[in-house]
Parts: C-alpha cells; sequence; structure tokens
C-alpha cells in the first residue's frame, strides 16, 4: 500500500503541475518572451555568437 500511496501522490503532483504548465504555456506575457528568447537564440546562432558573447556585448559580464 506504501508504493500505491507515494504513486497516487506524484501522480496528483504530476497533474497539477501539468495544469500550471497549461495555465503558463497559455499565458500571453509568457508566450511573448518565449517568441523573444526563440529569435535571440536565432540571431546568435546565425551569427555565430554564443551566450556568453552576447552577454558581453550586452555589458552584462567582464
Amino acid at each position: 500500500m506504501k508504493k500505491l500511496n507515494n504513486y497516487l501522490k506524484k501522480k496528483a503532483l504530476m497533474d497539477q503541475l501539468a495544469r500550471e504548465l497549461n495555465a503558463l504555456e497559455d499565458d500571453q506575457a509568457v508566450q511573448k518572451d518565449m517568441a523573444f528568447r526563440d529569435k535571440l537564440l536565432r540571431l546568435m546562432d546565425d551569427y555565430g555568437i554564443s551566450a556568453k558573447d552576447t552577454a558581453q556585448l550586452m555589458g552584462f559580464q567582464d
């Protein structure tokens, strides 16, 4: 029974997390941030620039 209880608790947690994830995916602000990130990653790839180089270029690192 211990294993079954553990399974049921984890299943309930997974269901809750799935609902929260779906809500985040539907959030316009999250969608906007994800689109920005995707565009930035494509630009970095197009120019062969790493995340570290980008951060340095923007003045976030020494």
